[in-house]
Order: C-alpha cells, then sequence, then structure tokens
C-alpha cells in the first residue's frame, strides 16, 4: 500500500514532456532529440526545420499531419535500427511539407484533385481550388511518412496512416 501510494506520488511529480515541432537542445527529453542535439548534419536539418516553423504556419489539412503528432512520431525513431537514417527522413517529409508550393510543377488531373510532383521525390495532392490536401512521400523501411505514395499500374496511389487509399491518379512518369 505505501509502494503504491510513493509510487502515485513520483507519476505526478514528473511532467509529460512539453509541445515540441523541434528538438529542444537544452533540455532534450527524448533519445531522438540527443542525438539530433549531438549531431551536426541532424542538428542543422532541425534548425531548418525551426526556422521554417517559425517564419510561416504549418498547412493544416485532414492529410496533414499536426506539428506535434509529426514531433512525437518522428521520436519513435528511437527504436529502429537505423535511427539516425529514420530522423532524417522524417525531417524530409516535415521540411517537405513546409516548403511545398503548389503553383511549382505542372499540376494534372485526377479528379476533382490534382496531382504535381514536388522537391524531394514528393507528390503534392491538391484540391479543385489548388490548395494542398496532402504530401505524399516514398515508404522507406526506416520512415512511414503520414500520407504514402507508390506508383502501380499506371497510378499514383495516396494512402493514409491506416493504409485507406486517398486517391488514384493516373500517370505517366515513370518516378
Amino acid at each position: 500500500m505505501i509502494f503504491a501510494f510513493a509510487l502515485a506520488i513520483v507519476a505526478q511529480a514528473v511532467p509529460p514532456p512539453m509541445p515540441q515541432s523541434t528538438a529542444d537542445c537544452s533540455r532534450p527529453v527524448y533519445a531522438s532529440d540527443l542525438l539530433v542535439c549531438a549531431d551536426p548534419v541532424l542538428g542543422a536539418i532541425d534548425r531548418d526545420l525551426r526556422t521554417r516553423v517559425l517564419s510561416r504556419p504549418a498547412p493544416v489539412g485532414r492529410w496533414i499531419e499536426d506539428p506535434e503528432s509529426w514531433f512525437r512520431r518522428s521520436r519513435l525513431c528511437a527504436m529502429k535500427a537505423e535511427h539516425r537514417i529514420c530522423l532524417i527522413q522524417a525531417y524530409r517529409e516535415r521540411i517537405a511539407l513546409m516548403t511545398f508550393d503548389p503553383k511549382v510543377g505542372t499540376p494534372k488531373r485526377c479528379g476533382r484533385m490534382s496531382i504535381v510532383k514536388a522537391p524531394d521525390d514528393a507528390r503534392g495532392l491538391l484540391g479543385d481550388d489548388g490548395a494542398l490536401l496532402a504530401l505524399g512521400r516514398r515508404v522507406s523501411p526506416e520512415w512511414t511518412p503520414f500520407v504514402s505514395v507508390a506508383a502501380a499500374g499506371g497510378r499514383i496511389i495516396f494512402r493514409d496512416a491506416a493504409g485507406r487509399v486517398l486517391a488514384r491518379c493516373p500517370t505517366e512518369d515513370a518516378w
């Protein structure tokens, strides 16, 4: 009984980490933050993302992961054998989202939507008003993007994190 009471007090004494969208090198909480803060390349990528986050708000939408959820999910890279590679790919996904410009590239129709080739091998899925609905990237052994995109049978297929098909769009490009 005393042990349970003491455990309850200790559990209350340690607050959960503050919400983050980039690493906090002054008080790293996660193993991934320790790696980011110690690795010059990851540190530079994290600083680049922080600059972008501070300069403009992240896009929002049903198929766009909010910054805090992305951050928490990216910290799970610590459980991967290729922790560093996983983090690099996670940051690439987020930076691609933050830098995506739907006016760059030639959109191709996909029903009431359109797709556009984005930098870093991503594909943007745009609504009929031209607004970004999702930014898909390929799945890798190290990182699964929030929205994945794959080419199959002359189509580009966008899937959400649960694997549900968001769109199947015809494509002529071979990737």
